[in-house]
């Protein structure tokens, strides 16, 4: 249920509060005795809600915390629950890092301020980029460049800091990776469009500002749906495989 709401944030455009991944503390037996008895035998005394339960249509519900189980839908209802009956026709399957993806990007819809939700929406890209290495030739001479570092007159810190930094020169680039990954999924032109974005999400992290003016607020939408289309498409192509 919780994979089936967060997938409804890619289509509904906004963010479900799903609570939290845990309690903030649990009532001891004995507690939960004396709640008990407040209450006729038909009642279920649970913990304080965090996040999504299952409970029975036939039975009460009382909490022993403050907060009471309740669903708030900004949108409207018909609007809503068609769209999980359609997310579970679907069927979808995830992998952790979807869900991860799908977490990201439902709460990026809750932050404060459009800079924090466009540095969020390309940290979704950089979740779903798989990892990647440089072509063999490549990695063959940084093997060989990492042997000269060693036998080298450097001391044994400068060593290992350049030897730290020629492994990691075995990678690609995040910003190539995830750049593929666009194309892949999205095509050419979705690709050259999260590069600009992604530039926009360097400056950002970098500077904490562009060297455009309103260059976070005039794109923020467009990124928001190129991720969107993304992470549906990402799903769909998954689950044909």
């Amino acid at each position: 249920m919780k994979y089936l709401l967060l997938t409804s944030t890619l289509f509904l455009t906004w963010n479900i509060d799903l609570g939290k991944d845990k309690a903030p503390f649990r009532t001891a037996e004995e507690g939960k005795k004396i709640f008990q008895d407040m209450y006729d035998p038909d009642t279920d005394i649970l913990d304080e809600i965090h996040g999504l339960m299952v409970i029975s249509e036939d039975r009460k519900i009382e909490f022993t915390g403050s907060m009471s189980g309740q669903i708030n839908v900004l949108v409207p209802l018909e609007k809503f629950v068609n769209c999980l009956k359609d997310n579970c026709e679907m069927n979808f399957s995830f992998s952790e890092t979807q869900v991860l993806a799908l977490e990201l990007f439902n709460s990026s819809q809750s932050e404060g301020s459009e800079r924090s939700k466009f540095i969020s929406l390309a940290t979704i890209v950089e979740c779903l980029a798989q990892t990647g290495k440089r072509s063999q030739n490549i990695q063959d001479f940084l093997d060989e460049t990492i042997k000269k570092v060693e036998e080298s007159n450097l001391s044994k810190s400068e060593k290992d800091e350049l030897k730290n930094i020629l492994r990691e020169d075995k990678k690609q680039s995040i910003s190539k990776l995830c750049n593929q990954y666009v194309e892949k999924i999205l095509g050419e032109d979705a690709a050259k469009e999260f590069k600009r974005y992604y530039n926009i999400r360097s400056e950002l992290v970098h500077t904490g500002k562009t060297s455009k003016t309103n260059e976070v607020e005039n794109n923020y939408s467009k990124f928001k749906d190129l991720v969107s289309r993304l992470l549906v498409n990402c799903l769909i192509k998954l689950n044909q495989n």
